[in-house]
């Protein structure tokens, strides 16, 4: 899904072991949307492990209970917008030159 500002959010991105709810690879965000059993302390600290495997890889983590969305789903789009302003986007690097005077990989 690409919006008027340029992010290009994808569903169900696989990422590590896991599958992110949304990824947004050009400012390097994940959102993911918890239901009820994100509460459990078992459910807890596998979400620490994932965020903190999916944030050594440079990506940001936000995390939004699925009640949020039905009460106030500005105020999330908000806060999404504005981690996407803060995090530049990232380049993508070539071993080799792509440009037809630099020559290319042999």
């Amino acid at each position: 899904m690409l919006n008027r500002n340029g992010y290009h959010f994808r569903r169900q991105v696989p990422l590590c072991e896991f599958i992110a709810d949304f990824a947004e690879h050009g400012h390097k965000l994940i959102v993911e949307l918890d239901g009820n059993q994100h509460g459990l302390k078992a459910e807890h600290a596998r979400d620490e492990l994932r965020d903190k495997v999916i944030g050594e890889q440079g990506y940001q983590v936000l995390r939004f209970w699925n009640w949020e969305l039905d009460d106030d789903i500005d105020a999330v789009v908000a806060r999404i917008v504005h981690e996407l302003t803060q995090r530049p986007p990232t380049r993508k690097r070539f071993a080799f030159s792509t440009s037809p005077q630099g020559g290319g990989a042999s």
